[in-house]
């Protein structure tokens, strides 16, 4: 059995440059930061991360295109000789990864996807049901959506999640890779100022996609000056 990564709450769910180019406007994959994201569904450190760091961030749409984001929730999780799954924290929080690996994979656009993970991730969440959460945090299609998948695809899902969990040793989580290069250590949580800057030197593309906050501060000063188009 191999060792889990720190955190966890049990198995109850809880808690100066040149100017920018203005030829292009979209980017390719291959220009954008790659963000990997290992967690386990409900860890205090996971929760504080999503639901404050990253959701901060994302909430700047400018990152949202910079960003080729690949959310694996399946850290602490494993599967037996016999094919039976196995979480840190219990039955609950393999649910967990189960509706998480749906949400992942029902939900392709960036920023709907994480406001989505961060209301699952809520401390408003602390001691209720998983019925209760995605009832609370998906309405209408998008409920129908989820509980479809949990119904007929969230184990294969789950698998090819741990499958990609072991193809690297994550020593702690939330484990954040920005273009392969892990972010943070385990003993601090990442801050939305780390994160951010973490993000904005990892970007390689056009300088026309750098969000506002990327930009050095003469860039910036000279945009708030320009008259509106």
């Amino acid at each position: 059995m191999p060792p889990a990564p720190v955190g966890g709450d049990g198995d109850r769910v809880v808690e100066t440059a040149p100017e920018p180019l203005r030829v292009r406007t979209t980017t390719g994959v291959s220009d954008k930061v790659r963000m990997e994201l290992y967690w386990r569904a409900f860890c205090s450190g996971c929760m504080s991360f999503i639901t404050k760091s990253l959701l901060s961030l994302v909430r700047n749409k400018g990152f949202q295109e910079i960003i080729d984001f690949h959310p694996v929730p399946a850290a602490g999780t494993y599967y037996d000789a016999e094919g039976n799954v196995h979480c840190a924290a219990g039955r609950v929080e393999c649910a967990g990864h189960k509706w998480l690996s749906c949400v992942v994979d029902e939900f392709q656009q960036m920023g709907e996807l994480v406001e989505y993970i961060a209301c699952m991730e809520s401390k408003d969440n602390k001691g209720m049901t998983w019925s209760f959460v995605i009832n609370r945090c998906f309405k209408s299609e998008a409920l129908t959506k989820m509980k479809t998948c949990y119904k007929s695809k969230s184990e294969e899902l789950l698998r090819k999640n741990v499958v990609k969990k072991q193809a690297l040793r994550i020593p702690w989580v939330p484990y954040v890779l920005l273009n392969g290069v892990p972010l943070g250590d385990a003993r601090h949580g990442i801050g939305f100022q780390q994160l951010m800057d973490a993000v904005c030197k990892a970007y390689s593309g056009p300088l026309s996609l750098w969000p506002t906050p990327c930009q050095p501060k003469r860039l910036r000063d000279e945009a708030q000056l320009m008259p509106p188009g």
